[in-house]
């Protein structure tokens, strides 16, 4: 590697770390609590940040959506991970014969200390995710996963317990 390229390499690391305290400052304020050492990436979209708590040591990678609604929260424990995609929703239309399109449902969502939600997960409002629980990439959250296990599916199933 020349000259020119490590200088561009380190310029780059720099601008990106750079970016990432950018990001933590300007989250920080905004949100309705954020611990210590959490790290939220690019292309992270929040809704509703008046309504949202982060722990200590939460990871929020790229494409993840927060969305709380009016009315609801998303309260994230410590040294969580959100991986990849993820999406934690609080609010939806209930599905029903006497619909009314216009009105909203919204639930809190919960997310316990350790856990990790997997790539392109979706929680879905009510939902609790016990502490140190495993969702798999691409699942599907219905409904509280106890502590300690590892769901997958659409709808996720106990995998493991």
């Amino acid at each position: 590697m020349n000259l020119l390229q490590k200088l561009l390499l380190n310029t780059e690391k720099n601008i990106r770390g750079f970016r990432r305290r950018l990001r933590s400052i300007y989250y920080s304020n905004i949100l309705k609590s954020m611990g210590k050492d959490c790290q939220i990436c690019d292309h992270v979209l929040i809704y509703g940040h008046e309504n949202i708590s982060l722990g200590k040591h939460v990871h929020v990678n790229e494409g993840v959506i927060l969305q709380s609604c009016v009315g609801s929260s998303i309260t994230i424990g410590d040294c969580v991970i959100l991986s990849y995609g993820a999406y934690v929703l609080t609010g939806g239309i209930q599905l029903a014969p006497d619909i009314i399109w216009d009105k909203h449902l919204s639930s809190p969502v919960t997310i316990e200390d350790y856990a990790w939600i997997g790539a392109r997960s979706i929680i879905l409002p009510g939902v609790t995710i016990g502490k140190g629980a495993v969702v798999a990439a691409g699942s599907v959250v219905t409904q509280n996963v106890k502590p300690g296990s590892l769901i997958a599916g659409v709808p996720a199933k106990v995998k493991k317990h």
